[in-house]
């Protein structure tokens, strides 16, 4: 009963309206329950965020591993550097005289003590200095022996050798001089005279190469020999003691009938392919 007496009596106070000091009490309590709520919703917020903390941990160790691959990298680097390894032990050429080689070697740059990771990097640049500077190269191929450098050369095909001056210097099959000076021409090949740097002498290489091989080897010089009326005039000496005279931009065609003229003559002969073809005895002042 008295239970019953105090429920009752706590359900009738709770309806009963609130004097103005209750009020302002509850609105105060309500107050600071909004507050603690609100910082608790803040705080959480930051407790949320584990995603944003794991990508920024990733970002650091990838930096971390970044930079940990760079300074390892820089450090095999220096080793290498300093280790004999790193330094180029010989240079061999192979392919080429001695002439040659020694200008193929000075036109590489390449020597003893030199970097050899440069050379690798490089390697195209030297073959392309290479075939520039030395004429009698047509190809080069690098090969690696640990820390000899190997140059393997394929000889560029030689029409003849122009002398200027005293000295030799070949002349390629496409017309290009050589800047390799010789005391002798190599070979039983042609030798140019006369022509200096005039660009008759890449058009008589480039009919030289038209002709038969037993017709060039029959051809000991050649010499320029312009007149007024012909510009192009070259006078040929043959190893047979026959001559010919005849113009560099028709001097392949007519060379092909130099044989049949040839085994009709009884004597030495001046064969004139200028104009036509005309045989003549040789005089012994010609």
């Amino acid at each position: 009963m008295m239970r019953h007496n105090r429920f009752l009596k706590r359900k009738n106070i709770k309806d009963q309206p609130l004097t103005p000091w209750e009020e302002m009490q509850r609105k105060r309590r309500q107050k600071k329950s909004k507050k603690r709520y609100f910082f608790k919703r803040k705080k959480r917020i930051g407790d949320k965020l584990p995603l944003l903390t794991r990508q920024r941990n990733q970002v650091l160790r990838r930096r971390l591993s970044i930079n940990l691959v760079f300074f390892s990298l820089m450090g095999i680097l220096s080793l290498y550097f300093i280790l004999p390894i790193s330094r180029i032990s010989q240079v061999t050429v192979t392919g080429a005289d001695a002439q040659t080689r020694s200008a193929i070697l000075a036109a590489s740059g390449l020597k003893k003590g030199g970097l050899l990771l440069k050379t690798v990097l490089m390697q195209k640049k030297i073959k392309q200095e290479i075939l520039t500077a030395v004429a009698e190269v047509k190809q080069v191929r690098f090969n690696y022996d640990w820390t000899t450098v190997k140059l393997q050369t394929t000889a560029s095909p030689v029409s003849g050798y122009v002398l200027d001056g005293k000295q030799y210097y070949a002349l390629t099959k496409k017309g290009v001089q050589s800047q390799i000076a010789r005391n002798q021409p190599a070979d039983n090949y042609p030798v140019y005279s006369g022509f200096g740097k005039k660009p008759q002498l890449k058009l008589l290489a480039i009919q030289m190469n038209k002709m038969p091989a037993k017709l060039t080897s029959a051809i000991s010089e050649v010499h320029y020999d312009p007149s007024q009326v012909n510009s192009g005039r070259i006078r040929v000496y043959l190893n047979d003691g026959n001559e010919v005279i005849a113009t560099i931009s028709t001097f392949a065609t007519k060379m092909a009938y130099y044989p049949a003229i040839k085994a009709k003559a009884t004597q030495k002969i001046l064969v004139d392919f200028e104009v036509g073809a005309f045989s003549y005895p040789l005089k012994s002042n010609n």
